[in-house]
């Protein structure tokens, strides 16, 4: 027997899997999602996260709460089973995994993440899923993987690395154990529509900065003060490509969202000139880990363009709300 439910493996916004897995299956239903790209990802905030410096969606955790979901509270005695049972009522199973023990990840240490299943294939034995698979290039991409259903039991298991005694290992097994739930979309599902006055409130926050240092434009100076501090500090370390990924995505909301709303504004193309610097960052970031020599060189370039994004993106946006604004659109 075979099942695969409707899911986009490369949705609108796929960062983090926690929001990709989300539209993955609203648009794999066909769903328009620019009310949601329109209400709750906008704005922006830098946190301090789980050991890691991030950057994140202000708004992106209320998108989960339209989906219904049941955690997963104890390990299911036939895992492969639990999944496919689940898939044929039409429910998505996202479960975290050890990437070590999934053979076509090809990771060769403990690599602990989810990723949701959307399917499966008994002549094949193997479960379809999706979540981030490990590039060469250091960024982690968001793409549908294969998971064999004899990998699945031994990838549940939390990697033997970890000190069980430690308070890592605790506050890690806390955290992961969130992230184990079947979900669906209830039946009475309606797509959100563009709030059009909280849209105009959000553009205007991040063109007047009006916010703290840690939301918005204002983030690039404390994302390029920890660029400096951690290069400094180990000048052979790597940059985390992650932050920079969710930023050059959310160029590429915004300017979808220009042009949907005033595509003949004189600011649509001006923001299509930061959505470029933003590739072209994020092309550094991939150098800055692949190159061998010349790093602060690589760094200085990926610095002057955050600021120059930092310095213009809020004038485009307060221009294109002064558009907007005058001629009824926003």
């Amino acid at each position: 027997m075979r099942k695969i439910l409707l899911f986009n493996p490369k949705p609108s916004a796929r960062a983090y899997p926690r929001h990709a897995d989300c539209f993955g299956i609203l648009e794999g239903n066909d769903y328009d999602v620019f009310g949601i790209l329109c209400n709750k990802f906008v704005s922006l905030m830098y946190l301090f996260f789980y050991r890691a410096d991030a950057v994140f969606y202000l708004h992106e955790y209320s998108f989960r709460k339209m989906f219904e979901f049941e955690k997963i509270s104890k390990r299911p005695s036939d895992m492969v089973e639990f999944v496919k049972k689940a898939i044929n009522v039409d429910k998505y199973v996202t479960l975290v995994l050890n990437a070590r023990k999934l053979s076509s990840l090809n990771y060769a240490h403990d690599r602990i993440h989810s990723w949701i299943i959307y399917g499966y294939d008994d002549d094949a034995m193997e479960f379809t899923a999706a979540g981030y698979k490990p590039e060469d290039n250091f960024v982690p991409m968001y793409e549908s993987i294969k998971i064999k259903y004899l990998e699945l039991d031994e990838a549940w298991s939390f990697p033997e690395s970890i000190n069980r005694r430690s308070r890592n290992y605790r506050k890690t097994k806390s955290y992961f154990n969130r992230d184990r739930f079947v979900s669906s979309l209830p039946s009475s599902f309606v797509p959100e529509q563009v709030n059009l006055k909280k849209l105009r409130i959000e553009i205007f926050l991040y063109a007047n900065n009006f916010l703290p240092f840690i939301f918005n434009a204002k983030l690039y100076r404390i994302f390029i003060k920890k660029l400096k501090k951690k290069h400094k500090k180990e000048p052979l370390s790597l940059i985390d490509p992650r932050g920079i990924k969710v930023l050059q995505e959310h160029k590429k909301i915004l300017l979808l969202i220009i042009n949907r709303i005033a595509p003949t504004c004189p600011a649509a193309v001006e923001y299509n000139v930061i959505h470029h610097k933003m590739n072209l960052v994020l092309m550094l970031a991939t150098k800055y880990n692949l190159k061998r020599i010349d790093k602060e060189g690589v760094l200085n370039k990926i610095i002057n363009l955050l600021l120059w994004i930092s310095e213009n993106e809020p004038r485009i946006l307060h221009n294109f709300y002064t558009y907007a604004r005058k001629n009824g659109l926003l």
